[in-house]
């Protein structure tokens, strides 16, 4: 005991230092000992989530295909098949993402190759979550579209997604995409490193 804290009086009355005795070699820290240590995804489970994410991307492999082979019939041109195609490949690609976030330090891979996969995560997850969420939103605009005109028999689509607007939108993504990349990727490898 070093010190008695009085209530009341709200003072700290200190032992004598000549009756102060420690046990053990030096007097306790006094502080909080940090202990870093490297926290890994079991194998286990790495394997089984990388199974069920293989079977999603066979799943928007297998709608890509059948929206591809399709796309002349008339329920798939009413569906958007374009649109649906790239609804799928950003799944696909979401879906990879997953694959290589899950990739820690318990798998055995060099430092230089796990900020490789950093950053490839943060691409890939940005990446294919814009392509799904992009594509969905077009869909929602199609319809409101179609909806809206009604008294109209044929509506001429001008898109945020035409020929002369495309590489103005994949100059906004691709920016997007890289600050986006590199504020993350510093993140993740800063928190394993540093």
């Amino acid at each position: 005991m070093i010190a008695v804290y009085d209530q009341k009086s709200k003072e700290i009355h200190w032992v004598e230092k000549d009756k102060l005795v420690f046990t053990g070699l030096s007097a306790p820290l006094d502080g909080a000992e940090v202990i870093f240590e490297n926290v890994v995804i079991s194998k286990a489970l790495f394997y089984s989530v990388v199974a069920v994410t293989c079977a999603g991307i066979i799943v928007a492999v297998a709608f890509l295909v059948v929206s591809i082979y399709f796309r002349n019939s008339r329920v798939m041109k009413l569906s958007s098949p374009n649109i649906n195609n790239v609804i799928s490949v950003g799944a696909v690609i979401c879906y990879v993402a997953v694959i290589i976030l899950g990739v820690d330090m318990g798998i055995d891979i060099s430092t230089t190759t796990f900020g490789r996969f950093c950053l490839a995560s943060a691409w890939l997850l940005s990446l294919g979550f814009s392509l799904v969420f992009g594509g969905l939103f077009a869909k929602s605009w199609r319809v409101y579209k179609v909806f809206a005109n009604r008294s109209k028999k044929k509506i001429v689509s001008q898109t945020c997604c035409s020929k002369d607007k495309s590489g103005e939108l994949s100059l906004i993504c691709t920016g997007y995409v890289s600050s986006t990349t590199r504020v993350q990727g510093n993140r993740n490898y800063r928190s394993y490193y540093h």
